[in-house]
């Protein structure tokens, strides 16, 4: 049997062994602290990042749309000024041809 001495040095020596087992523990748990903070500030960096380039992009959408409604009303009074343009050539032509009396090209 186990005198109450024996006992003691089992502990004093299963404490020697733990200690080290302990200290590295603690060692692991700040690490894993430090990499969880480290993380919630790459993800919040993260979302920043995100939420900037989703209002650059909604801010440049905005101006693609009115660049491109400007350019449909440029087009569309660049069209209404060629086909004015053309009716008045046209009309020039048959008076020409009908004084001149000219047959139609077929």
């Amino acid at each position: 049997m186990l005198s109450t001495d024996d006992v003691n040095k089992i502990e004093q020596l299963l404490d020697k062994k733990i200690e080290p087992l302990n200290a590295r523990f603690d060692n692991v748990e700040e690490k894993v602290a430090d990499l969880g903070e480290r993380l919630e500030d790459k993800i919040s960096d993260v979302y920043g990042s995100i939420f900037s380039l989703k209002a650059e992009n909604s801010e440049d959408h905005r101006g693609i749309k009115r660049r491109l409604t400007e350019f449909r009303e440029i087009f569309d009074e660049f069209t209404k000024h060629f086909d004015r343009s053309l009716q008045e050539t046209r009309k020039e032509v048959d008076r020409v041809n009908r004084h001149l009396k000219l047959p139609p090209i077929s």
